[in-house]
């Protein structure tokens, strides 16, 4: 979804600016840490991106797209003293980036993942696959009454229903 999304904004947008604050705390640890603080403060955990769209109806050619990043380790008031210090859109160091086939932008993708055997395939029965059929795998849709951590509660229902479907059964052969 997303790489679409990329892809129209490109085609429609003469120059793109993406000044990337981080920020991401849905990580753990040391990516946690390297993301920095939260642009927000404690209103938020994903991270954030200011990224301006230009557009030029007289363009000619591709979109020019230009990326920064923050950096790493920034605490949220170190964030906004940098914005606040490059004041404006001009002074930022931009990298000019040029997106893949796939329309990534930034960490993109190895191509040679294309080239990897697929797992299976619905729409095409004709590609090559590990696995040519597809099934739920184990699968009761009882998981509530036939599991659980006690031996002796999954034995104790199995019983009560076995017991009603006999006597479901029984009743059944009476009529």
């Amino acid at each position: 979804a997303m790489s679409g999304l990329r892809k129209c904004l490109t085609d429609e947008f003469a120059t793109i600016y993406c000044f990337n604050l981080r920020g991401n705390q849905r990580t753990s640890g040391e990516t946690s840490r390297q993301e920095g603080g939260k642009i927000f403060g404690s209103g938020s955990r994903t991270p954030v991106a200011i990224t301006l769209l230009v557009k030029n109806l007289e363009r000619k050619g591709k979109c020019q797209l230009f990326y920064h990043d923050i950096g790493d380790y920034k605490s949220r008031d170190e964030k906004l003293n940098i914005i606040t210090e490059f004041a404006s859109v001009e002074n930022i160091g931009w990298s000019k980036i040029t997106p893949n086939k796939s329309h990534d932008w930034i960490n993109q993708r190895n191509p040679e993942f294309e080239r990897f055997l697929s797992l299976g395939d619905k729409r095409d029965a004709d590609s090559p696959t590990i696995f040519d059929i597809y099934s739920a795998g184990l699968q009761t849709n009882r998981d509530a009454w036939v599991y659980n951590f006690s031996r002796a509660s999954v034995v104790k229902n199995m019983q009560r229903m076995i017991g009603f479907y006999n006597g479901q059964v029984d009743g059944f052969n009476k009529i």
